[in-house]
């Protein structure tokens, strides 16, 4: 007669496994007898060792080692020793750029050049220590910290000069480092795509245009558009672009420029601002392989139409979001049809290059609602309307957006002599400002998730505050070049300042995220420990991260 476990009866059993290669794994299995599902549970399994292919001595599997460090895997107590080792200013930016990559990458594109390599990890290095500094200051500093940098001798400012000239045309060693910097996005396939504008007075750029900036037109700005990893926040490449080109004009260039960096059909979403949504842009982005997520105007008419279609469901709160709950949210699938510019033509079907095409994609189009931001948007429009109608009473001076916005959003009744008669609303643009106030839309190729979407598109913060970095901290926003071969040379070292300092600031955040938190590790959890931890955690929070990095008794980086 077959023996009956008992209900809550542990068996321990032992079976093998044989691999592709011969070799005979032995398992320890714990089960239970459950008598409601009728079958035995398994608690858990246990590698016993292993059974080398050819012999039937079994090799034990060794004992886990303790996490805290504090034994040996036989029980006894182990001996701690510990070496303080010296952290200098130098040693830091050192690390910085190693971490970074900057510095393999630096030498991976000027191979043999060994001087071009110095030279430009030295000037990267300065431009990342002092803060943005002008150039004039690598000298002094370089002589300072003669013989610690990657350049034996000290920088003068000709060979700034001459080393711009000669890396700024080298377009190769360029892409080269982006190539490099684009390899992460294969696994983390998130990456942002946004500009900047930078003013400049020199006459002899070819690339600075007159431009309207803000609603201000500016003279010569160029601008500078960055990809920008959200996973890693490190960027991956820039390009220089003339100023009066808008935002929309530049993703044939975009999509051009991650083709070169072989990453079609890699499974990269991009994340962009409303500025570069099209119909033809996100239909290009479909047949180059890329998925995207664009922020898009919710005044848009086909986009306006689906709102109106579920306003009853998102403002009656239906769908409130997890990540965001002052959000209400509906996922919409739509089928849309998108131009597209060919690239080659087609003797075979009589198309030529450049001839315009229709296809139907699906989208995804994520609608958000705030009642919260509804109210928080029409405050801040009545705001305006009330200070731009008291300076247009006082007569005083009229911004070019102010001027703007009571064209469009009052009506003005002038007496003969000029002087104003009345200032009534002009309700009609009023209401259509206002009926879409408190709404988000995203469209996507892949994304139909609502707080997954939400979640990926907020990450745009990353890129926003890394440019406000470039621009301030590696003195990206003071161009001081008259030429443009210097040009392209000082931006490719700022780049790479831009690197190091992303880098840095990442550092920084993963110890203001771990300080003063224990981990379950007796030596590391100890009371006065963790006081220590927290009082550099607060250091760092309060300290800007050219502080952090002066050295001690300095007060210039």
């Amino acid at each position: 007669m077959a023996y009956r476990r008992e209900p809550g009866e542990i068996s321990i059993s032992t079976y093998k496994t044989v691999r592709a290669n011969g070799d005979t794994y032995v398992y320890q299995k714990k089960s239970v007898y459950d008598p409601v599902l009728k079958y035995d549970r398994i608690l858990g399994r246990t590698l016993l060792g292993k059974i080398p292919a050819g012999t039937n001595e079994m090799i034990p599997t060794r004992p886990k080692k303790k996490t805290d460090g504090s034994t040996k895997a036989d029980g006894s107590s182990r001996e701690m020793h510990a070496q303080r080792v010296p952290c200098t200013y130098l040693s830091i930016i050192q690390h910085v750029a190693n971490s970074s990559d900057v510095t393999k990458q630096v030498k991976m594109a000027f191979r043999g050049n060994h001087g071009v390599q110095e030279k430009l990890l030295t000037c990267a290095w300065y431009c990342f220590a002092s803060d943005g500094d002008t150039w004039p200051g690598i000298v002094p500093w370089s002589t300072k910290y003669c013989g610690s940098l990657p350049y034996a001798t000290a920088i003068s400012e000709d060979m700034c000069h001459d080393l711009f000239v000669e890396i700024g045309g080298n377009e190769t060693a360029k892409q080269k480092i982006f190539m490099e910097r684009a390899k992460p996005l294969r696994s983390e396939r998130l990456l942002a795509l946004d500009s900047t504008t930078i003013e400049t007075l020199s006459e002899n750029l070819r690339s600075p245009r007159k431009a309207p900036h803000k609603d201000t037109l500016i003279k010569k700005v160029y601008k500078v558009t960055f990809f920008y990893s959200m996973n890693t926040r490190q960027p991956v490449a820039y390009a220089k672009i003339p100023g009066n080109i808008p935002d929309i004009s530049t993703v044939s260039q975009a999509v051009e420029q991650l083709n070169a960096l072989g990453l079609r059909g890699a499974g990269l979403e991009v994340v962009a601002d409303s500025g570069y949504v099209s119909d033809e842009n996100m239909g290009l982005l479909i047949k180059n392989k890329y998925d995207f997520i664009f922020h898009i105007e919710s005044n848009t008419d086909w986009i306006s139409k689906l709102i109106e279609e579920n306003r009853q469901k998102l403002e009656t709160c239906q769908t409130i979001l997890r990540i965001a709950p002052e959000y209400t949210g509906v996922s919409l699938t739509v089928n849309r049809d998108m131009p597209y510019r060919r690239q080659r033509g087609s003797s075979k079907n009589n198309i030529k290059k450049g001839d315009i095409e229709t296809f139907s994609s699906q989208l995804h189009v994520l609608i958000y609602y705030s009642s919260l931001q509804r109210g928080a948007d029409e405050k801040s429009f009545r705001m305006r309307y009330a200070s731009v109608e008291e300076d247009i009473r006082t007569g005083s001076y009229l911004e070019p957006e102010d001027l703007k916005f009571s064209e469009k959003y009052m009506i003005i009744a002038k007496k003969r002599d000029g002087e104003i008669e009345s200032i009534v609303p002009n309700k009609a643009a009023i209401d259509k400002k206002q009926r879409h106030n408190g709404y988000l839309v995203l469209v996507a190729t892949r994304e139909k998730d609502l707080d997954v979407g939400l979640e990926k598109y907020r990450k745009r913060e990353y890129i926003e505050e890394g440019m406000k970095n470039y621009k301030g901290h590696t003195g990206g926003d003071k161009p001081r070049k008259w030429h443009e071969d210097t040009l392209d040379g000082q931006l490719l070292t700022q780049f790479l300042a831009y690197c190091m300092h992303e880098s840095f600031e990442s550092m920084v955040r993963y110890q203001k995220n771990t300080l003063a938190i224990p981990t379950g590790v007796v030596a590391h959890d100890k009371s006065d420990n963790l006081k220590l931890e927290k009082t550099l955690k607060n250091w760092l929070r309060k300290t800007s991260l050219n502080k952090i990095l002066r050295p001690v008794g300095s007060h210039r980086g």
